[in-house]
């Protein structure tokens, strides 16, 4: 932004520093959303916030406290038969017996580093990769744009071509800006929030 300020300044009339230049400057940008808004939406938007990452490390702990449950049962049934010394039947009983075994392992080794945990740091970082990119991406476009602007705004003596292709790139830095926001910055731009 300082060396957007700096051209502007110096195009301005009154000459840099003036205040006359600032406040060209100042109500050229009026309305527009800061670059930290539009940082914050384009990490909102691809889903790099702390929040995020949290959650990632939270679930990875909890996979390793929990353990594997196994749940066995059996129903046995059985006739008992008593007979007498002679081999007559005196009595028939049926009885049944249920056997329910329910074991719960914990693997120790997961408590400290189990494959969920490497699989959530593989995935901070290929994160934390796309945050770089999409910040620089986002930062790159927006003073695109501001460029784009100012010397439309400050410098009349720009020819018919010259001029359509500035708009074209205040256009293209726009729709990059909303491709990387979800459509925060032009909603910002027309006044929602």
């Amino acid at each position: 932004m300082r060396f957007l300020g700096m051209v502007v300044l110096a195009l301005v009339a009154g000459g840099p520093g003036s205040p006359a230049a600032a406040n060209e400057l100042d109500r050229l940008m009026e309305g527009e959303p800061d670059i930290l808004y539009v940082q914050g939406a384009a990490v909102r938007y691809v889903d790099c916030t702390p929040d995020f990452f949290h959650r990632l490390e939270r679930d990875a702990q909890a996979f390793g406290a929990l353990p594997d449950l196994s749940l066995r049962g059996q129903l046995d049934a059985d006739q008992d038969r008593d007979m007498d010394a002679f081999g007559n039947v005196e009595a028939v009983g049926e009885g049944q017996a249920w056997d329910l075994t329910v074991e719960l392992e914990w693997d120790l080794a997961d408590l400290v580093m189990s494959y969920e945990r490497i699989r959530v740091l593989s995935e901070q970082q290929r994160r934390l990769e796309l945050r770089a990119r999409v910040l620089e991406d986002v930062t790159v476009a927006y003073y695109d744009r501001q460029r784009a602007r100012a010397r439309l705004q400050f410098e009349p003596q720009l020819g018919p071509d010259d001029r359509l292709r500035l708009q074209l790139e205040v256009s293209e830095a726009t729709a990059r800006l909303d491709a990387l926001t979800g459509g925060a910055f032009s909603k910002k731009l027309e006044g929602d929030s």
